[in-house]
């Protein structure tokens, strides 16, 4: 059996590629949970983070924070296991990303809000008092408790997150002489990113390369690649034009952009992939959280 890469050292999580992904998941190997159905549920969680970290009025690099947290812990467990609910498990990481980021919450409070927003489907007057009630608040109590020490096992005590947020900005101010217009589209495209698998497969710095060239593709500027020289991204951040973009593909399909492309949604993707020729994917709506910067 294909076994998941363990960190070699205690502070880095180990990147891995989408096949390394795909062969070594633990919801394909142990209960054959398809990828379109493990995509699902990594939505699912991301929505819930999403609505939770508003709730509890966490900052927007916390909840990221969670979501990663999320993603590597369904490296290590299968979507498939009873134990692994996932809001339940969702609601633990946005708890521990809360103390990572320092940013922490108190636990009765996170259990309320999350316990009321799991159940969203009644009156919010209905679970709000079934919260309340003792031997309800102590059940949840345990079970987000015991899904922390789950995640904190998964994990195997590395919270190291690096986002690519602040590289954005550096590369922009570098680049793009800090255009806001850059930099706010760069910035929505790593809050999408955030449903994908990306920050298990690339560092920071690469996947804010990709937001900030894909953003100037998209606005049609110039981020100062003079003819017959290297792109500004080969030249100062050592990230080849094959691997950003898949030119030698046939169609010419962009591999790291790709994965980005699905951010854009309704008129604006289809226009942006019009402009780059290549096919059109099926529409996705993959809005996760606005960014106001700069």
């Amino acid at each position: 059996m294909a076994r998941v890469p363990s960190s070699s050292t205690r502070d880095a999580w180990p990147f891995m590629s989408a096949e390394v992904l795909r062969k070594t998941s633990p919801s394909t190997l142990k209960h054959n949970i398809d990828e379109k159905r493990q995509t699902a549920y990594r939505t699912s969680y991301c929505e819930y983070l999403k609505k939770a970290g508003m709730e509890l009025k966490f900052p927007q690099l916390t909840i990221a924070t969670a979501v990663v947290f999320c993603h590597r812990f369904f490296t290590r467990q299968s979507f498939g296991s009873k134990e692994n609910d996932v809001k339940v498990i969702a609601t633990a990481c946005l708890f521990l990303a809360g103390k990572v980021e320092e940013t922490p919450k108190p636990l009765n409070e996170v259990i309320t809000k999350t316990y009321v927003l799991r159940h969203e489907k009644e009156r919010k007057e209905i679970a709000l008092e079934r919260i309340k009630r003792k031997e309800v608040y102590e059940a949840e109590k345990e079970k987000i408790l015991v899904a922390e020490r789950r995640v904190l096992h998964a994990l195997e005590f590395i919270f190291n997150v690096e986002h690519p947020y602040k590289h954005v900005l550096l590369i922009v101010k570098k680049q793009a002489e800090s255009n806001k217009e850059i930099a706010q589209v760069a910035w929505n495209f790593i809050n999408d990113s955030l449903r994908t698998k990306l920050s298990l497969q690339y560092d920071a710095c690469k996947i804010a390369v990709t937001a900030v060239h894909l953003a100037s593709k998209f606005l049609k500027a110039n981020l100062g690649q003079t003819e017959g020289s290297s792109a500004w991204y080969t030249s100062n951040y050592s990230v080849q034009q094959a691997e950003l973009e898949g030119a030698h593909l046939s169609p010419p399909w962009p591999k790291l952009c790709a994965i980005l492309y699905v951010t854009l949604s309704g008129k604006e993707r289809l226009n942006y992939l019009d402009d780059m020729n290549v096919s059109r994917p099926m529409p996705v709506d993959c809005t996760l959280y606005s960014g106001q910067i700069l």
